[in-house]
């Protein structure tokens, strides 16, 4: 037999498709009636009619998993789980499981996000009741249509990988691009045992994975904190101020918290309403203080009056130390309850916020705060958390714990706001991690 096999999932028939013989190139086998047994390295095939012996010589086919080269199989237990799943998949079949459910899997129906990573081979899938293996997307299928020439191809899983719900499709012959739609169908556990509890369903079982999901890192931010320099000029208010880096919004800029005067040691608190400049919400100035003495647009902040240092106003070249925030959304309509675990860490003249937030306003995103109700007091048991090193003490600081939202009137979503102060020019030092689990 050829040294190298390569298993094709038909819609109806098992492809084994040989290379390095002259003697044979392909074996097909129907799915349906298709029986399998284990003898030694080997896996033996029977399609109905037909029985299993105990002589290879009546077989109808025989394969050694050694042989197979795709998709790749360890022993011969899992080459005739892979043949098993693939004959489970039969047009004609259903795709029924031993439950009695469907054991077929796509996000064409929604049964989970499959999102393509732009520039890479990698599509990541959320949403699933199950922790995705190899074994179930190689047993499945990958289709795509391509942004740029609307063509549908298949995408090649002769070699696929997984590590944390992130399939990696090696052999594709390009990266995915942004707009491309992939339509992902995988193999997976008999939807028969099903989370919701139907009795049509469901009448002997209700796995633990249906209750939870595995830890998902949410956030991994470092070194927040915008650089910043005065640039007052004629006709415009000292609180204004030009930025290196970025443009402001309140998306970036943490109103409420401190910006820092690094030059002479002043700070303030930032508006929360952009006041203080015409027509401006922490951006563009607007008439009479949109540019700077050379007339370059500049971007601005809104804040309360600098106090504590040499003087209480900018003055030309000073520098900025803006504090930054990041929001994250946590989806409430499918696991109402979670966990997480923080970690936040402050190097010298750094300090870490963590504050989290609930809302049913659809419209409430990260852009900004608006629509969303700050719930840090009910779940963190305080306003804020934070780990705080803005004294310099030398050593790191940090905060840790674990947080449980289990509230029995679900909201619609979440939101967990990470803030960055700092207060000595380009001294961002800082990290942020939050883990979490969500279940019901």
């Amino acid at each position: 037999m050829a040294a190298n096999i390569t298993i094709n999932n038909l819609p109806n028939d098992i492809e084994f498709v040989y290379a390095g013989t002259t003697e044979i190139e392909k074996d097909t086998i129907p799915k349906l009636g298709l029986r399998t047994k284990i003898y030694g390295d080997k896996v033996q095939l029977v399609s109905s009619p037909g029985n299993l012996s105990d002589s290879s010589a009546h077989t109808v086919l025989v394969i050694d998993y050694n042989k197979v080269v795709a998709p790749a199989v360890a022993s011969a237990t899992e080459l005739r789980d892979l043949i098993l799943l693939y004959a489970s998949s039969a047009a004609g079949g259903g795709g029924g499981g031993i439950g009695g459910g469907s054991i077929v899997y796509t996000n064409a129906a929604d049964d989970f996000v499959a999102t393509i990573n732009n520039g890479t081979k990698t599509i990541t899938i959320t949403g699933l009741p199950f922790t995705l293996e190899n074994k179930h997307v190689y047993a499945g299928s990958i289709k795509k249509q391509a942004v740029i020439t609307d063509l549908v191809t298949d995408v090649a899983i002769t070699k696929v990988s997984v590590a944390g719900g992130v399939i990696t499709v090696a052999d594709e012959s390009s990266n995915f691009v942004t707009g491309d739609e992939v339509v992902v169908t995988l193999i997976g556990p008999d939807k028969h045992y099903d989370r919701a509890l139907d009795t049509d369903k469901s009448t002997t079982d209700n796995p633990d994975y249906a209750h939870y999901t595995d830890p998902n890192p949410l956030v991994d931010e470092t070194d927040l904190g915008i650089d910043g320099e005065a640039d007052p000029h004629a006709g415009a208010p000292t609180l204004v101020f030009q930025e290196t880096d970025a443009v402001f919004s309140p998306e970036n800029v943490a109103e409420g918290f401190t910006i820092y005067n690094a030059t002479d040691g002043s700070s303030a608190l930032i508006n929360v309403d952009g006041s203080g400049i015409p027509g401006s919400y922490h951006g563009d100035g607007g008439a009479g203080y949109d540019s700077n003495a050379a007339g370059v647009d500049v971007e601005c902040i809104s804040h309360a009056a600098l106090a504590g240092g040499g003087s209480d106003d900018w003055q030309a070249t000073e520098v900025a130390c803006i504090p930054e925030c990041k929001r994250f959304v946590i989806d409430a309509r499918t696991y109402p309850e979670f966990s997480f675990d923080t970690l936040l860490r402050a190097g010298d003249n750094n300090k870490v916020w963590l504050k989290i937030y609930s809302s049913n306003d659809a419209s409430a995103d990260t852009t900004d705060d608006t629509g969303w109700k700050d719930k840090s007091l009910d779940v963190l048991g305080a306003a804020t958390i934070s780990a705080d090193n803005l004294a310099a003490t030398g050593v790191d600081v940090y905060q840790s714990d674990t947080y449980v939202v289990d509230e029995d009137v679900m909201v619609l979503k979440w939101m967990i706001k990470i803030v960055g102060e700092f207060n000595a020019a380009a001294a961002q030092d800082n990290s942020a991690s939050v883990i979490i689990t969500k279940g019901y």
